[in-house]
């Protein structure tokens, strides 16, 4: 019996470690869902596979990977084709498996802290389901750069509507998919294509959650409280937070952020958990595959804004 949740994501051996928290969290606070995970290289997918995590569909790029796709393979980045994947992935399994009454698009770097239930709730009935970057004010230019909203999540039901325009962003994705910002003609990566659909396509829902898609490059505008063990953001629960920009060098050592210092509620309340919960998986990867290291960065590499070190286990 289908799910009434179907998610999906893109996942490399470069992610894997973010990822598999992802998918323990999700599993953690959600429930009636199939998640459909596309592997993007053996490495990914002989660990997932392994781990025998729950309500997990494993799919490799054969399942997917069309004439279009391979030649845009050929002629862009190992992370531009990746990207390229993302609305490829959600048009491939919102055509194929048509029971479910919602489906989502997720980021491996997302972590959940309540039901996603939250986000289709506020409308019911919508076609798409897209969340605004909801810039701080140190990051109002982002917007000119990556766009107004961020495709880490990407909600919406099924109809001939979603998937006429979910083979569209495929295509225009296939043509171009570029990790370099062009102002001039509006592109970045999957998300400047969909700047228009809450006026092109009706029933597109812009969720008003700020604990959606909260992220380092909102955070800064909003108040975090704890009340019974359950953070919210400006009083509304925290559904899942975006930990882009946040580089592991070793199971101990992090930068939290490549975007900004962060505030110390912030980094005990919402980052600790994470790299605590990064730390272990880091741990058991490392232990039952000696030599792996895709998915951590040397220091020094990469724009350091906020490094921590965890305490050494007593």
């Amino acid at each position: 019996m289908m799910r009434k949740y179907a998610y999906c994501s893109v996942v490399s051996a470069h992610r894997l470690f973010k990822a598999i928290a992802m998918l323990e969290s999700l599993n953690q606070h959600n429930e009636d869902y199939q998640i459909y995970v596309l592997c993007t290289d053996d490495e990914a997918k002989n660990t997932l596979t392994e781990k025998n995590l729950q309500n997990i569909t494993i799919l490799d790029i054969a399942s997917i990977e069309d004439n279009d796709l391979r030649k845009a393979r050929s002629n862009r980045s190992t992370l531009e084709y990746n990207w390229t994947l993302k609305p490829a992935l959600l048009y491939h399994v919102v055509k194929t498996y048509p029971g479910a009454k919602y489906y989502a698009l997720l980021d491996a770097d997302l972590y959940y802290f309540e039901k996603l239930d939250l986000i289709f709730n506020e409308a019911p009935n919508a076609s798409f389901y897209l969340t605004d970057h909801n810039n701080s004010k140190r990051f109002i230019h982002f917007y000119d750069l990556y766009g107004r909203y961020n495709t880490g999540f990407l909600g919406c039901t099924r109809s001939n509507t979603t998937l006429t325009h979910l083979n569209w962003w495929r295509k225009k994705c296939i043509e171009l998919c570029t990790a370099k910002p062009d102002t001039q003609k509006k592109l970045r990566g999957t998300q400047r294509y969909i700047e228009d659909w809450p006026k092109k396509i009706a029933g597109t829902h812009v969720v008003k959650s700020p604990g959606a898609n909260t992220a380092s490059w909102n955070i800064e505008r909003y108040k975090l409280t704890r009340l019974n063990n359950r953070l919210l953001v400006d009083n509304q629960p925290l559904v899942f937070y975006h930990f882009s920009g946040l580089g592991i060098y070793n199971s101990r050592e992090f930068n939290l952020s490549h975007f900004l210092k962060l505030q110390e509620n912030v980094v005990n309340w919402i980052y600790l958990p994470y790299v605590h919960h990064l730390s272990r998986i880091v741990e058991e990867i490392c232990t039952n595959y000696p030599g792996f290291s895709k998915g951590m960065t040397k220091r020094g590499s990469i724009r350091e804004s906020h490094y921590y070190a965890l305490k050494s286990p007593e």
